[in-house]
C-alpha cells in the first residue's frame, strides 16, 4: 500500500475505535437511566401498596439507593417537628445517644 492509503486506513481505525468508545459510554449512560428508571418505579409501587405505612417506603428508598450508588451502607434521617435522627434500614430508631 502506498502512503495515502496506510494513512486512510490508519484514519478508518482511528474512526472506529472513537466510535467504539462513544458507543461503550451511550451504553452505560443508557443502562444507568434504566436502573434509576427501574428503581424509581419500585418505589412507587411499594409506595402504592403501603396504604400510608411509610417503613415500607423508607426501606425501598434505602434498598434502590444502594443498589444504584453500589454503595455498601445507607442512613435515612426522619425529621419530625421535635427531633431529628437516623433509621437504620429496618426503620427502627438508632440509639439516639450517637447523634
Amino acid at each position: 500500500m502506498g502512503p495515502t492509503a496506510d494513512s486512510t486506513l490508519a484514519g478508518l481505525e482511528q474512526t472506529i475505535a472513537d466510535l467504539g468508545r462513544e458507543l461503550a459510554e451511550r451504553t452505560a449512560e443508557r443502562d444507568e437511566a434504566l436502573a434509576r428508571e427501574t428503581a424509581t418505579a419500585e418505589v412507587l409501587g411499594v409506595i402504592n401498596a403501603s396504604a400510608g405505612d411509610l417503613a415500607p417506603v423508607f426501606k425501598a428508598i434505602l434498598e434502590k439507593a444502594l443498589r444504584i450508588c453500589g454503595a455498601a451502607a445507607a442512613l435515612a434521617t426522619l425529621l419530625t417537628l421535635r427531633e431529628c435522627y437516623p433509621a437504620n434500614a429496618d426503620h427502627h430508631p438508632a440509639d439516639r445517644n450517637h447523634i
